[in-house]
């Protein structure tokens, strides 16, 4: 499973796309960036291709946390056809990110999101 990286030229493109849900990062290149890069696609694996795993490009993050009111990172978003259905703050193992994610999928497929 790959990445995929979101910035000023791709983002609005790829998180309309309807084919697809996309679970993104939102987060500089600290001493956990890496971690949590691991912890996103160990927890997509979970879903065999139904989430996307995707990464804000670094320059693109106070932008991004500017017009979805991001007030801190790293920040976990879920998006279906362009649509923000839920979001995480603070480091996660990919457990949690796991729980986060079966939550929001079942608010989304019961209706309520």
């Amino acid at each position: 499973m790959t990445i995929t990286y979101l910035g000023f030229d791709n983002f609005f493109d790829e998180i309309s796309r309807q084919d697809q849900m996309i679970f993104l990062l939102c987060m500089p290149q600290n001493n956990d960036f890496q971690e949590q890069v691991q912890a996103l696609l160990d927890c997509c694996r979970n879903f065999e291709g139904g989430l996307t795993p995707a990464v804000l490009d670094e320059a693109f993050i106070e932008p991004f946390g500017r017009r979805y009111e991001v007030r801190g990172t790293p920040t976990f978003l879920i998006f279906n056809n362009g649509n923000e259905l839920d979001r995480r703050l603070g480091l996660h193992c990919p457990e949690a990110l796991t729980r986060f994610a079966n939550e929001t999928l079942g608010l989304k497929l019961a209706g309520i999101l």
